[in-house]
């Protein structure tokens, strides 16, 4: 079996300061962190033309929302070599791949994990959330953070903006089931049951993505 130069230079630079900070390695290439309803990412891309140059992703998710992608993201960068310095990361040789990881570290000690580690609260969420442009202010992930936060209000309006919504042919069940958890948020919120609600929603979220061994 060929020998992965980057996984093993992973092993020996990165990991150990990703430790250092509570990040699990879940998978050879990607590490995760729970803290409170928010689940933090740090993964490896390799590049799609075959090659060995990589890029690193750095983003969160809230553990809230039943119907919310692990690994897509709006909250998040990408990150592909030290700025100013022109070199793409790249680790098809033990040479390589030992300078690539290198310069990662750099780059991530030098503000980059700091960022990712202060996205720890909803609040820090919410606003990492809406200052993405391609953001809408009644998307599902803020509802469920402004219900959770207490602000019942504006989260029952923005579940009420996805229950009016045209139904998007397009999106098939997911335009289906968003528009169904709406509902039930609504519900819950009128009924004072809300807590409970997010609660439930957090243990499937948790259960769906076999993260119970971080979230614990």
């Amino acid at each position: 079996m060929a020998r992965d130069n980057l996984r093993v230079e992973i092993t020996k630079q990165l990991a150990p300061v990703l430790e250092r900070v509570g990040f699990v390695r879940v998978q050879p290439k990607h590490f995760m962190s729970v803290s409170g309803d928010i689940v933090r990412h740090l993964g490896f891309q390799l590049s799609q033309w075959g090659g060995k140059s990589f890029y690193i992703h750095l983003y969160a998710n809230t553990l809230l929302n039943p119907l919310g992608e692990l690994h897509g993201y709006r909250v998040g960068r990408r990150l592909q070599g030290e700025p100013n310095s022109g070199a793409v990361w790249e680790g098809a040789t033990e040479d390589s791949a030992s300078a690539g990881i290198a310069s990662a570290v750099r780059v991530l000690e030098s503000g980059q994990l700091s960022w990712l580690i202060s996205v720890s609260g909803l609040r820090d969420f919410v606003f990492e959330y809406i200052a993405n442009p391609e953001t809408s202010a009644d998307d599902f992930d803020l509802a469920v953070c402004f219900a959770r936060a207490g602000e019942t209000n504006r989260a029952w309006w923005s579940a009420e903006k996805i229950v009016r919504s045209p139904v998007d042919p397009d999106a098939g069940d997911y335009s289906r089931d968003l528009r169904q958890r709406a509902k039930e948020l609504q519900r819950a919120i009128d009924g004072g049951q809300t807590s409970k609600l997010l609660e439930s929603w957090r243990s499937e979220y948790i259960a769906r993505n076999k993260l119970s061994a971080l979230a614990s």
